[in-house]
């Protein structure tokens, strides 16, 4: 009687871990990630960074290499320019909503003034659509952002915005950005 109940809950727990397996686990990985913007970091030629206050121009100068060309011309930090497009390509849409967004839904998200709006040309002349980067959630893990000018409200990773910040952006990007900024500043 024992090794009959055995073999009927070996049965049962195989079947259990088949169904699991084929329909639950299948859904993951069929569900994909929607992604902020697709492309490839070798693909980039120019990067622009709007703030409310400055811009930034960033442009590829050899492979591997960036030189910002405006508000000076200088090198600029490799790994900084990678950071930034790595948070850009690796960020994931969390959430999708508003998609025809009022003014009056723009000043809530924070995207009537975004805090940073990239624009990034492609070697093949084409351009990926303008990334508007508005206010974080109450909660403050997320980051409401644009993508176009007409596009809709987008919930993405807050860490995006940590890799734009105006202020720790110049510092990264070239010493003699950080000076010259640190000068228009007093």
């Amino acid at each position: 009687m024992r090794l009959r109940n055995t073999i009927v809950l070996a049965v049962l727990f195989i079947l259990l871990g088949a169904y699991i397996y084929f329909f639950e686990l299948q859904k993951e990985i069929s569900k994909k990630t929607e992604r902020l913007l697709s492309f490839k970091e070798e693909e980039v030629r120019d990067i622009i960074l709007n703030y409310p206050e400055r811009e930034i121009r960033l442009q590829r100068d050899a492979p591997g290499g960036w030189r910002i060309v405006h508000p000076l011309e200088a090198a600029a930090d490799a790994s900084a320019v990678s950071a930034i497009l790595a948070a850009l390509s690796a960020s994931e849409v969390k959430r999708a909503f508003e998609e025809k967004p009022s003014q009056m839904d723009l000043q809530d998200y924070g995207l009537d003034k975004p805090e940073v709006r990239v624009l990034i040309t492609l070697t093949n002349g084409g351009a990926l659509p303008p990334i508007l980067v508005g206010a974080r959630t109450p909660v403050g893990n997320s980051v409401y952002v644009r993508r176009g000018v007409d596009g809709g409200v987008i919930l993405t990773d807050a860490s995006i915005l940590g890799n734009l910040a105006e202020r720790d952006l110049y510092n990264r990007l070239n010493k003699q950005l950080a000076d010259l900024l640190e000068k228009e500043d007093k």
